[in-house]
């Protein structure tokens, strides 16, 4: 399964997710400093189109923890008028370590991870700190 078939196919269920509220769901565009396209994000306001699409599409684009999984430590999105070219945008400021492996401790070690949403101010107009739960 292709990265990008498997993030189309989450990115579609969230769409039909939104528009199931009843209000058709706005869009975002996850930046990719790859190179490649844009990823939408869906959802009725920009902090639930970020919560709905974490694991299937921004922890794999943030590149989090190791080959056995991630450990959240914080998620901080906040606005930053001078990233994307200028044009401002969300920044999503991830803290994270690596769980550990079958015969090796990830350690303690934090790492940082930073995402940035194409967004205009009133899309996220103060600081957000999302609540992290143990699933």
């Amino acid at each position: 399964m292709s990265q990008s078939w498997r993030s189309e196919r989450y990115q579609n269920r969230a769409m039909r997710n939104a528009a199931g509220k009843g209000a058709p769901p706005k869009s975002w565009a996850l930046h990719r400093s790859s190179g490649n396209s844009n990823i939408s994000l869906y959802g009725e306001t920009l902090v639930e189109a970020i919560e709905a699409n974490f694991n299937a599409v921004i922890a794999g684009e943030a590149r989090l923890g190791n080959a056995a999984g991630y450990w959240l430590v914080s998620v901080v999105a906040s606005y930053r008028p001078g990233i994307l070219g200028g044009k401002g945008g969300v920044e999503v400021v991830i803290q994270h370590r690596g769980q550990d492996l079958a015969h090796w401790s990830a350690g303690d070690e934090v790492s940082t991870s930073v995402v940035w949403i194409h967004a205009a101010p009133e899309d996220l107009p103060e600081v957000h700190v999302f609540d992290l739960r143990e699933s």
